[in-house]
């Protein structure tokens, strides 16, 4: 899966990572940061290191009347199914169904086809990035002065 190239500001520097939150292998950090690189992690739908959960889990329904839903995560996410069996098509996914309480992970930015076999109920969390603490500006008390 193409990916762009995004500088992380360190205290102690910068370095390079994939937009998709997976570290730049040597292939790609010869590329120029403005192009956009290959990336593997993605096409295996491999999680990258450091993601957490956010916000609420998302419950839905699929299967009657709309037997398919057509999807694409802005962000990573992980699919649980709750009832029934869903077929995963799309990025590292073979297309087989998931049944009761499998789980599937859902690369941010690609297309997915969820069909339920014959009726199911999924759950979805989306993971995230830490972010970072944002610095105090409270000088403390100065009484004592």
């Amino acid at each position: 899966m193409r990916r762009s190239i995004e500088t992380i500001d360190l205290d102690h520097g910068s370095w390079l990572r994939l937009d998709c939150g997976h570290p730049v292998n040597e292939s790609a950090s010869a590329v120029n940061d403005d192009e956009p690189a290959d990336c593997a992690l993605c096409d295996r739908a491999q999680l990258p290191v450091g993601l957490i959960a956010v916000g609420p889990v998302r419950r839905r329904h699929i299967g009657d009347p709309r037997p398919c839903t057509v999807m694409t995560p802005t962000a990573w996410t992980v699919l649980t199914v709750e009832s029934g069996a869903v077929r995963v098509g799309g990025r590292g996914h073979s297309d087989r169904p998931l049944a009761a309480h499998a789980r599937a992970v859902l690369v941010a930015g690609a297309l997915y086809q969820l069909t339920a076999v014959p009726d199911a109920v999924i759950e979805l969390q989306r993971l995230e990035f830490p972010r970072a603490p944002v610095a105090s500006t409270d000088v403390g008390d100065r009484t004592g002065e």
